[in-house]
This record gives structure tokens, C-alpha cells and sequence, in this order.
């Protein structure tokens, strides 16, 4: 006969349940590329939570990617008491008239949109 630890299984069954969350958390971009805007969608099981239309801003020169790293702990904790750095991006849409934000996003997936709205737009981009 096993002996169970009740104390563990509240933080345990927390920790599914993020992780269940996290896993079936997605978000997706979408361009328009005659309307010149991005849509930015966010889905969780499926399930469409939000929806933005971000306006490509006129004579839009360059896409800055500003990296930051941040220092994270885990994501709560009593279940999961860790501290870690990562690499942050902060992407934006520049142009003449100022600066439009795009989206936070990690270093490698910055460089993947980058590439992808240089593919449909013609926009350079540039690291900082």
C-alpha cells in the first residue's frame, strides 16, 4: 500500500494546470498585405480571447527589435520557486511620424516575424 502526501497535491494539481494553459496557449499574426496592417490574435483551447488590428504607419522605414534580458522567476512561487534570466525582444514599427509597438516576444520568434514582414512589406529590420 502506498502512502500518499496530501500537502503536495494542491501545489501539483497547480502545476498542471499551468502547464495545461501555457501548452494550449497560442498566439498567431496575420497580414493583410493591400491594407497594410497586421491582425494579432490570441487563442486559448482554441478558443479566440483577442483580437488586434495593428496599422502599418505610413513610409514605415524599419521594424526595431530592441533586446532586453530579463530576470523571471517561475510562475508562482510556492509551486515552482525559480529564478532564471532570458533574452527579451520589444518589436516595433517605425517610420517618420513615431513609433508603433508590435509585439514582446522571445529573440529567436523576433527575428522569425522580422523575416516574415520584410518577405511582405519590404521593410528592413534592425537590432538594437
Amino acid at each position: 500500500m502506498h502512502n500518499v502526501d496530501w500537502e503536495n497535491i494542491p501545489g501539483l494539481i497547480t502545476f498542471m494546470i499551468i502547464g495545461f494553459i501555457i501548452v494550449s496557449f497560442k498566439s498567431i499574426i496575420l497580414v493583410d498585405e493591400s491594407s497594410r496592417f497586421i491582425i494579432r490574435e490570441y487563442d486559448l483551447m482554441k478558443i479566440p480571447i483577442s483580437k488586434e488590428k495593428i496599422y502599418i504607419p505610413p513610409n514605415c522605414d524599419k521594424i526595431l527589435i530592441k533586446q532586453k534580458n530579463k530576470k523571471g522567476t517561475g510562475y508562482y512561487r510556492f509551486v515552482l520557486p525559480v529564478t532564471y534570466i532570458f533574452r527579451s525582444c520589444d518589436m516595433f514599427l517605425s517610420s517618420e511620424s513615431g513609433i508603433v509597438r508590435l509585439i514582446n516576444t522571445d529573440y529567436s520568434r523576433s527575428l522569425k516575424i522580422a523575416e516574415f514582414l520584410k518577405s511582405c512589406f519590404n521593410i528592413e529590420y534592425v537590432l538594437e
